[in-house]
């Protein structure tokens, strides 16, 4: 039975995902998966590492639940949670571009996360969660930007700097400043022009490419400008285009062997 998840988009306004209740369970409810009325903790993946030819996507989600990170075409990756709720997947490093939807399956109880995970440039280019209505979170580098999305009408970018640090930011002939919150992620909202355009983050320029126009159907990535785009639908029918700039620095991926 799929377990409801509250979800509101919209680019400029933060993403709202309500869990209506959450529980562990005592021992015998843990042994035999989560209680009847408690809610499971849908996968959220921490890091992805590519360790030689194997790519590793590590997170945390209910304790001994079965994650399981499912491919466009049906096709998944799953492992059980230990009882800590720490899960860890090791599979091929991908000929391509992967593009994973994570889900929680206990018992007859689903629960799907509300980002999307993509490993792109066969896991040596940017690693991100896609979020519906606000910037993806980079999970390697790209420097003081990490992302920038449109749906069409407004961009909201982000990236990482020092807990609590501000973040100056200069794009569409505007100046704003943001805050980067006690994880070290920052968001801002870039106004209304969503074509090409120079963003600077402290200092620091990137050549925004421009959004374009969502058509529906599975996330689709492609090279564009210094970085990657991958446009995807969200859910009711509407476009989100997110763009990545490349691996510049700082990486959390590691490339061994």
């Amino acid at each position: 039975m799929k377990r409801p998840i509250a979800l509101t988009t919209a680019l400029g306004a933060a993403l709202c995902l309500t869990l209506a209740a959450c529980g562990r369970g005592d021992a015998e409810a843990d042994a035999k998966g989560v209680e009847p009325d408690a809610w499971p903790s849908p996968p959220a993946v921490r890091a992805v590492l590519l360790d030689g030819r194997t790519l590793v996507i590590r997170g945390v989600s209910s304790p001994a639940g079965r994650v399981v990170l499912r491919q466009a075409a049906g096709e998944g990756f799953a492992v059980t949670a230990d009882d800590q709720g720490r899960f860890e997947i090791r599979l091929p490093r991908p000929a391509g571009d992967l593009i994973l939807a994570p889900e929680l399956q206990i018992g007859q109880d689903a629960a799907e996360a509300p980002q999307t995970l993509v490993v792109l440039g066969q896991g040596a280019g940017p690693v991100a969660l896609l979020r519906p209505g606000q910037a993806a979170q980079r999970l390697n580098g790209g420097g003081a930007l990490g992302a920038v999305d449109s749906d069409g009408a407004v961009l909201v970018a982000g990236g990482r700097a020092p807990a609590g640090s501000p973040v100056q930011i200069e794009a569409g002939g505007r100046s704003l400043q943001a805050v980067a919150d006690a994880t070290g992620h920052w968001t801002g909202m870039l106004g209304t022009v969503t074509g090409p355009q120079r963003i600077v983050i402290d200092g620091r320029g990137y050549d925004y490419p421009g959004a374009v126009s969502a058509s529906g159907g599975a996330p689709v990535s492609m090279r564009a400008g210094q970085g990657w785009r991958i446009v995807w639908s969200l859910p009711g029918g509407s476009g989100q285009s997110t763009w990545l700039p490349d691996v510049n620095d700082s990486p959390i991926v590691n490339q061994t062997g």
